[in-house]
């Protein structure tokens, strides 16, 4: 499928995001400039600092989609952007802690944000299979419970796994693990114009799953750090790669959303029916109906052109599938007027002649 046309803008925002956020992170380095321990500390702000605004960057282009998504979709965006921030405000917050001083409370708020984070996120992404009718196991709640409560108490029998700590990270390393799998079958069954944004959100919440499994390993073998690894943050740098998924993620689906690509002006009568289908978000809900088209493009060489009767076959086929999309879809809100704002003049005319 050819690479539609928003895309050439959508990244041309997220290399600028992303090269904002790099002369931040520059200049933080920059302006108190240290040595030792003290420099580490400030690398390891900076790098919280941008996850902190790499995240709220992604969360605010989730957000401004809902409005094009069902309300079953935009509770789903909603989990999972609230997750994703309550992993991003404890990195902060603990490196905060390495420059300045605060309060006793922070720590504990901090632990409450990540104990929550990725349960909220496999939250999110469980409601987003739900909506695609996926039941399974890793789909049922009490499963990703269980599957933690387990985690956390086998992980109390690791010699030399700090108490609390160790239990805590199991937790969040169980329902990431949870909402990873998951989130890989939503991608297996989704739409084409859902693919690559999918690609990218699974591609973060894999990361959210390493970074949980290395803090445990590093936790566990190294309770007392491990001095130029621990103290310039490389541990960070997972989490920052894993924003930058979810900023990609939420660029496309948001440009995704908001631009349903025009066929080009010498589109066939195949394009359209194509172009309609690409857009559903449960192909399986229409892969019986696109027999019709397959039994055409399988009969008709590159130097024939469709018959009479085989224009009129793709016409009702573009109006069943249409019928689906403004009626059943279950993840976004399209209209009659959108779609076919975006089709030819002979294909429109052929769909009035039709309906007249």
């Amino acid at each position: 499928m050819a690479m539609p046309a928003y895309y050439n803008h959508m990244y041309k925002r997220f290399a600028f995001t992303l090269l904002v956020v790099a002369a931040i992170v520059a200049a933080i380095c920059l302006i108190h400039p240290a040595t030792g321990a003290a420099q580490g500390s400030r690398l390891r702000l900076a790098l919280s600092i941008a996850m902190c605004l790499i995240q709220l960057t992604a969360s605010w282009y989730f957000l401004a989609s809902l409005k094009d998504f069902k309300p079953g979709l935009r509770a789903a965006y909603i989990l999972i952007t609230v997750g994703t921030f309550m992993i991003a405000v404890p990195a902060l917050l603990f490196s905060v802690t390495l420059v300045f001083t605060i309060p006793d409370w922070v720590g504990a708020v901090s632990a409450l944000f990540y104990f929550s984070a990725a349960l909220i996120v496999y939250l999110g992404v469980r409601r987003f299979a739900k909506l695609l009718s996926i039941h399974y196991l890793w789909t049922s709640l009490w499963f990703g419970i269980g599957l933690a409560f387990v985690a956390a108490a086998a992980i109390s029998f690791v010699p030399g796994a700090p108490a609390g700590v160790a239990q805590l990270i199991a937790w969040s390393i169980s329902f990431s693990l949870a909402a990873t799998i998951v989130a890989v079958r939503v991608r297996s069954l989704i739409g084409d114009s859902y693919t690559a944004a999918m690609n990218a959100l699974v591609g973060a919440l894999a990361l959210m799953s390493f970074t949980g499994l290395h803090e445990t390993m590093v936790n566990v073998l190294w309770p007392n750090g491990l001095g130029w690894y621990t103290e310039y943050g490389i541990a960070l740098w997972p989490y920052v790669l894993m924003m930058v998924l979810l900023l990609q993620a939420s660029l496309l689906f948001y440009y995704g959303a908001q631009n349903l690509d025009n066929l080009e002006a010498n589109g066939t009568f195949i394009d359209a029916v194509t172009y309609a289908a690409s857009l559903v978000s449960t192909p399986a809900a229409i892969d019986s109906a696109l027999d019709k088209l397959r039994v055409i493009t399988s009969n008709l060489k590159s130097d024939m052109a469709l018959t009479a009767e085989e224009k009129m076959v793709l016409v009702r086929l573009y109006l069943e599938i249409e019928r689906y999309l403004t009626t059943k879809e279950p993840l976004r809100q399209v209209t009659r007027q959108q779609l076919r704002s975006h089709l030819t003049y002979d294909f429109q005319q052929a769909l009035k002649s039709t309906e007249a």
